[in-house]
């Protein structure tokens, strides 16, 4: 049997990287939903409405239709934001981005948790320089 503290070090270890973990995927899932976001955006407004007319009415709308539902991250600014980080990512980057979102979520898939974390930095890193570009 272990010693109670040894025991209560494994436990604690194993919370906080699961906690990490957890951490990490969030803020990669919020990033990827409000590149999405800001891309339909994009595209419905390129269907025809001027711009101007289009973020007065249609981004207020939205905003709180997705407030009321969603809590208040989705504000008229925040949907602009969405809509302007889709339009300045995608004209840079946009092969580059697409297989490293591609091989990102394709090493979420890993069993080993050595292969995850590696591959974890490395496309931070990646991402980091792709970043730097703009």
């Amino acid at each position: 049997m272990k010693n109670d503290k040894l025991l209560y070090d494994e436990i604690k270890q194993l919370i906080e990287k699961a906690m990490s973990f957890v951490v990490q995927n969030v803020n990669t899932t919020l990033v990827f939903t409000n590149y999405h976001i800001g891309k339909m955006i994009v595209k419905d407004e390129q269907q025809g409405s001027e711009r101007a007319k289009y973020a007065e009415k249609t981004l207020g709308n939205l905003s709180k239709k997705l407030t009321k539902e969603f809590g208040k991250g989705y504000t008229k600014r925040n949907l602009e934001l969405m809509r302007k980080f889709y339009i300045t990512f995608s004209k840079t980057k946009s092969s580059i981005a697409q297989s490293e979102v591609t091989g990102f979520l394709i090493h979420q898939s890993e069993k080993s948790e050595y292969k995850r974390e590696s591959k974890t930095k490395q496309l931070i890193m990646q991402f980091g320089e792709l970043f730097k570009l703009s």
